[in-house]
């Protein structure tokens, strides 16, 4: 269960690392190219007259073209996002396996049916079903007075307040328990400047990773071994790995479009 923690974000890390380095590539081909033209034109036509300002356009695009390849950004924030976002799950996921056992169920990189969201831990244990939320950031996080801004922004939890929905709803239709099943969402939050002290943003728990555990066990008991058990292959069954789906979509893509 550990290595599949992240798996998603580590395949778009992955990709966003290849079209990077595609559009480099194509960049210093460009660059290439134009050096390859101005000294053809050089050969042909010598360095004067009209073809000495073509020399001149070519070398000065080949230049320009040769800086852009080697110093462009070319999505080297969005790599970064997806490299701290695959680290911090992982490093979630190490604290989550580290309590896996019979009375407590660990899952990481959930596809969220009917959606192309992605849920980054589930875990089911005695405290009851938690949905939890890796966020990692390189923004200064700031938690005072009980709220949580990062780079002075407020923290945006809708999103994992909705997938705790969804779980809930999935779980309850399959259990088909009277009065339905509860999933708590938590946040953890990865970044410079976090606090031991757990905190709110719209109502949902946000957590350090040193702390995730103790916040896991220390709820009230409301599941016996048999409701984990009922639980646990009910998640099974609903929920597949999100990164089958990720790879699945991206050989569609490539396949409509060599179409």
């Amino acid at each position: 269960m550990g290595s599949s923690a992240g798996r998603s974000a580590r395949h778009h890390y992955w990709l966003a690392g290849v079209r990077r380095l595609a559009m480099r590539v194509a960049a210093a081909a460009a660059a290439l190219a134009c050096a390859a033209g101005a000294i053809y034109v050089d050969g042909i036509y010598g360095f004067t007259g009209v073809h000495r300002v073509v020399e001149e356009v070519l070398a000065g695009c080949s230049v320009a073209l040769a800086v852009v390849a080697w110093w462009g950004p070319f999505g080297r924030w969005e790599v970064l996002r997806w490299q701290r976002g695959a680290m911090g799950e992982q490093s979630t996921g190490t604290v989550l396996d580290a309590m896996a056992s019979r009375r407590w169920k660990v899952w990481h990189d959930l596809a969220v049916p009917g959606s192309r969201a992605n849920i980054d831990h589930l875990v089911v244990g005695p405290t009851g079903v938690w949905l939890v939320d890796t966020k990692t950031t390189a923004g200064s996080i700031n938690t005072r007075w009980g709220k949580v801004r990062i780079a002075g922004r407020h923290l945006d939890v809708s999103s994992t307040a909705w997938e705790a929905e969804v779980v809930a709803g999935v779980l309850s239709r399959d259990l088909g328990w009277p009065g339905g099943l509860a999933v708590t969402p938590l946040v953890v939050l990865h970044g410079l400047g976090r606090r031991r002290r757990t905190a709110r943003s719209e109502g949902i728990a946000v957590v350090a990773p040193e702390t995730l555990g103790r916040t896991l066990r220390a709820g009230r008991r409301t599941l016996t071994r048999t409701d984990i058990t009922a639980i646990a292959s009910s998640v099974e069954v609903c929920f597949g790995p999100a990164s089958k789906r990720v790879r699945r979509s991206d050989g569609l893509r490539r396949s409509d479009a060599r179409a």
